[in-house]
This record gives structure tokens, C-alpha cells and sequence, in this order.
């Protein structure tokens, strides 16, 4: 074979690997590497740190006002909160003990949690009168924690807020309801000392 024939086809190869590479895209850039699977389960907000107050096993006295839900009242309670679901959540149940002044001493199961999307806490409550509370929070503001919602009851919905305070080892706490004009009444009081 002669040279001229050899270098003949050496440029029509050249020629079309040319052509195949000009033909083809750029090379994009190098693909990301893949996620990192979570190493074990995820771990509680750090905020719910935030409500360490409310693991707690303390006595209350108290009064209820008068309202749709009876005549004024001294009450005696207890309220005891712990933390469950490994932090995730904390369980708080209210009794109210029963008396010749509070015949039908009231109940209720009360949740805290920390919804991170939202960026606020949220508290979900069921008591012994047959009505149910979803309340949010923006978190503590100085020694008071406010949660404002609504409260279903007997088909009724009404504003509703509970206000904690913190003292010095302990915890006491205001509910609240609002009327149509806006003002906040108290509805029932509780100091829970240590």
C-alpha cells in the first residue's frame, strides 16, 4: 500500500471522528454525588427544649369564674407532664379534684410539640367536658408562654388562649376566652407552685 493511499485514509477517519465529536454536546457538569442517608433517626427540635417547664408533677389551686361552664368555684389539681415519643412530644394531664364547691371536678389531656415547618409550637387538648383545643405558640415572651386558638365545644367554636407563666420551680397557668367584643375573659386561674 502506498503512502499516499495511508494518509488518504488516516484524513477521512480523522475527518469524521471530527465530525461524530463536533456532532455530540458538551460534557454538562460531573453529576452531584447522592445524598447521604440519615444516619439513624431524627432527633427532637432543639426547641422543644423550650418547654422543660411543662415536665412537670405540681399541685393547683385555683378558682374557676363564672361562665357557661358553671358558677365561680375554688379548685384543687393536680397537673403532671412528661416528655414522650423520645422528646418528640410532651403529654400533660390536668385533674381537678373533686369537692363539695367543684362537684364536677374537670379533666383534660394536653400535647406540646414543636412544628418546624411552621416555626411554632403547637398544643392539642381534650378535657371532661366533651370539647377539644388546637392552640400555636411563637414560644416564651420573658416568663410567659401564650397559646391562642380555638376551642370546640357542644358545636360551639370560641376564641380560646392559655397562658402559662413561669415562677421559680413552678408553673402557673390563666385560660382565656374571647367575646364578641374582642375583650379576653378569664376562665379559670391555677397556681401550681413547687
Amino acid at each position: 500500500m502506498n503512502a499516499g493511499v495511508i494518509l488518504g485514509a488516516a484524513a477521512i477517519l480523522c475527518s469524521a471522528c471530527i465530525a461524530q465529536a463536533a456532532s455530540q454536546p458538551p460534557p454538562g457538569p460531573p453529576a452531584p454525588a447522592a445524598s447521604q442517608p440519615p444516619q439513624g433517626p431524627p432527633a427532637p427540635a432543639p426547641e422543644m427544649g423550650q418547654l422543660k417547664d411543662l415536665v412537670a408533677k405540681v399541685s393547683c389551686t385555683g378558682m374557676w369564674h363564672a361562665s357557661n361552664f358553671g358558677p365561680e368555684h375554688p379548685v384543687k389539681a393536680t397537673f403532671r407532664g412528661q416528655s414522650e415519643l423520645g422528646g418528640f412530644l410532651i403529654v400533660a394531664r390536668y385533674d381537678e379534684r373533686r369537692t363539695k364547691q367543684n362537684p364536677g371536678a374537670g379533666h383534660a389531656f394536653i400535647t406540646f410539640a414543636y412544628d418546624a415547618d411552621a416555626k411554632q409550637f403547637v398544643s392539642l387538648e381534650y378535657d371532661s367536658f366533651g370539647g377539644h383545643a388546637t392552640l400555636t405558640s411563637p414560644g416564651w415572651d420573658g416568663d410567659a408562654l401564650t397559646f391562642t386558638g380555638t376551642y370546640m365545644i357542644a358545636g360551639q367554636k370560641l376564641n380560646y388562649r392559655d397562658i402559662y407563666t413561669r415562677k421559680t420551680g413552678g408553673l402557673d397557668h390563666r385560660g382565656e376566652i374571647q367575646g364578641p367584643d374582642g375583650q379576653w375573659t378569664p376562665l379559670d386561674e391555677e397556681q401550681c407552685p413547687p
